[in-house]
């Protein structure tokens, strides 16, 4: 090595020792290649040279799936993010879109270069369009340390945003936000941001956090797992307990499945895991104790999108009555919500199942159930209860002359409601009109969605 060359390039390996010792962690063996390392806006020679403009970029394997990375470093320019930071991000993610492979961006900046002005802005707005345009390529964004103001916004355009259980991620500066003895890690810390749903997923290490890339790239590459689980593997129990959640649990190979969104939502789950070895998604709608919140509704958006994306099979567990949103739902656009819900599952092209578990009532049938807005294959369990209102309303419509020439009692409203339930609202009723395709008992669950999804794959 020539001494200009050795010169050169010990000033970058000194000024970016952090973020190489991590990123060597996540990838295969002498895997890395990297780009544009000697791209910056300035001299070597002076002082405050930003080496490497606080990015390495690169190419590398992991458990040999090629992707494209950036990785912030914020050792250099104290974490401040500029216009040729961007335009070595961009290089790095025009080459995955070229070459079909998964982009990881790697987060650490604590907000723009302020000396570069309005150039800094604009260039973060060049990055926002170019990560914006649709592609097929999985798109995982990792907020390592600090994650400050814009840069945030940025972090949520990627698929996935995986958050270290030390990073803090927040839209304004730390010294606008913390008030008093609070310490800005525990205000906008890994907590803050998976409670609040902008983290799909968190990490503890870096080894935790390799393996949670492999699960995740493996599911986004819709490849075949090998897994030694019978597809026919029949579940007693749920003939005596059962709801969405512990029937989705019974369905997936060996009951695993990787969570998203964990602790944001409650009311639904969402996950992905594999069939018969077939990688598949779902979400288990279990409103039974609560109704649908806001948060569910975004929640349930964002995975529908995903699985969209990247042709997943989804899965819909259901036992939900119709929503009952309040006032202050209604002033935060809970109908806008619902909107983009309904729209999105509509557009939507991947293979879908529905699988009603208890209810399925108003909204919940038309979102999670409906072949019409487009579930290609929908079992029901023998007792599950399928309408268009609540029994509770119903009866109100279909006993009035009961309830008034024989007293409002609760004895006679509960007679009532079973009698409609089993009259009108049972799933043999709902199977004639060619709304359901089989009516089963829980423990038979696996083996039909097994079929069922290598019919609709055509395997």
């Amino acid at each position: 090595m020539s001494d200009i060359l050795k010169e050169n390039t010990d000033k970058i390996l000194k000024t970016s020792t952090e973020i190489r010792k991590f990123i060597k962690t996540l990838f295969d063996s002498d895997s890395f290649v990297e780009t544009d390392v000697f791209l910056n806006g300035g001299s070597f020679l002076g002082e405050g040279t930003a080496f490497g403009e606080g990015v390495v970029t690169g190419y590398a394997l992991i458990n040999e799936i090629p992707v494209n990375f950036f990785a912030q470093n914020s050792e250099v320019l104290k974490g401040g993010f500029g216009g040729n930071q961007a335009k070595k991000i961009i290089k790095t993610l025009n080459r995955a879109k070229q070459s079909g492979t998964p982009f990881l961006g790697i987060m650490d900046c604590s907000g723009f270069r302020i000396d570069e002005d309005v150039k800094a802005i604009e260039a973060y707005s060049f990055l926002i369009k170019e990560l914006s345009v649709d592609t097929e390529i999985p798109t995982v964004c990792i907020i390592k340390g600090n994650n400050i103001g814009l840069m945030k916004v940025l972090s949520g355009i990627f698929d996935f945003v995986i958050i270290s259980d030390k990073a803090v991620s927040a839209l304004n500066a730390p010294m606008k936000l913390a008030k008093g003895s609070d310490k800005f890690s525990d205000l906008f810390g890994c907590s803050f941001n998976t409670e609040t749903g902008f983290a799909d997923f968190v990490y503890k290490s870096a080894s935790d956090l390799k393996s949670l890339l492999i699960n995740l790239l493996s599911i986004t590459e819709n490849a075949q797992i090998d897994n030694d689980d019978d597809p026919n593997r029949v579940v007693a129990a749920l003939n005596k307990n059962h709801n969405p959640n512990k029937t989705a649990e019974a369905v997936f190979d060996n009951g695993k499945c990787l969570m998203y969104k964990d602790g944001f939502g409650n009311e639904v789950h969402c996950g992905f895991g594999s069939i018969n070895g077939f990688t598949a998604c779902f979400m288990a709608v279990d409103t039974n104790q609560n109704k649908l919140t806001l948060q569910d509704l975004y929640k349930l958006k964002r995975f529908v999108e995903i699985a969209d994306k990247f042709s997943l099979p989804l899965i819909s567990f259901v036992d939900s009555d119709n929503v009952d949103f309040t006032v202050e739902d209604e002033k935060a656009f809970a109908a806008g919500l619902s909107s983009n819900l309904l729209k999105t599952i509509a557009k939507s092209t991947m293979p879908k199942i529905s699988v009603i578990c208890n209810k399925a009532i108003g909204f919940s049938y038309s979102a999670f159930v409906s072949k019409n807005i487009g579930f290609d294959f929908v079992l029901a369990f023998s007792d599950s209860i399928i309408s268009p209102i609540a029994s509770e309303t119903a009866i109100n419509m279909y006993f009035e002359d009961d309830l008034k020439n024989k007293g409002n009692s609760l004895e006679l409203r509960k007679k009532l409601i079973s009698e409609y339930n089993k009259t009108f609202a049972n799933p043999f009723e709902k199977a004639k009109e060619g709304f359901i395709d089989n009516i089963i008992e829980p423990s038979s669950v696996r083996p039909y969605i097994a079929q069922a999804l290598m019919m609709l794959l055509g395997v």
